[in-house]
């Protein structure tokens, strides 16, 4: 004869009874997160931070593509994560620009403190991919960061920059060109940028 089905036992029941109580207080839990997440990420805006600038979303650049970036709150949110990697203290998103070449993506600048080699740094900017071009691999995804670059000063009042050599390198007669000067070819609204802590009080 067919044995007989084993029959759930009381503490299986009582699992089960539970299952949609702590469904219902995952799903709780999750949201009340995403809230805190939010509030927490707005706690590094500048409260005059100007965000996407050069962002036209209804541009006929992605009409075309049937594709669109993410938007610059999430794009600053991927900036302060990689910001707070590095250390960098007192976070303050100030500006971000949108960028169509030669990355697609957005330059993030905000403030803050961070020392590199025994030198302090207070202005920053995180390149951040918009996922425009991430069907080419996934080193093109949303959120993936493209350069860094940071401002400060030395003990004389000049101006100290990362990564080196800076902006102000002039090349000597073998033409090499330091790695590190390439990442300067997005210091673009260059004035803006060194002006930043004198435009947002800091």
């Amino acid at each position: 004869m067919p044995e007989a089905p084993e029959r759930p036992s009381l503490k299986s029941r009582a699992w089960v009874r539970l299952l949609p109580f702590l469904l219902g207080l995952g799903v709780v839990l999750i949201d009340r997160a995403g809230a805190n997440g939010q509030d927490s990420i707005e706690s590094y805006f500048h409260k005059n931070a100007k965000l996407g600038i050069g962002l036209i979303m209804d541009s006929d650049i992605f009409k075309s593509s049937g594709r669109l970036p993410i938007n610059p709150r999430e794009a600053a949110r991927f900036a302060v994560a990689q910001l707070q990697i590095r250390g960098v203290q007192d976070i303050l998103i100030c500006e971000s620009h949108w960028i169509a070449a030669a990355i697609s993506g957005y330059l993030v600048d905000g403030l803050g403190r961070l020392t590199i080699g025994g030198r302090d740094f207070t202005t920053f900017r995180v390149g951040i991919r918009d996922g425009l071009e991430a069907r080419h691999g996934a080193e093109y995804d949303a959120g993936r960061e493209f350069v860094f670059i940071a401002l400060g000063c030395d003990a004389n009042g000049r101006a100290v920059w990362h990564p080196d050599p800076g902006p102000d390198f002039m090349l000597g007669p073998d033409r090499n060109v330091p790695e590190g000067l390439l990442s300067f070819e997005f210091l673009l609204n260059r004035p803006e940028f060194e002006s930043l802590s004198v435009r947002y009080g800091h």
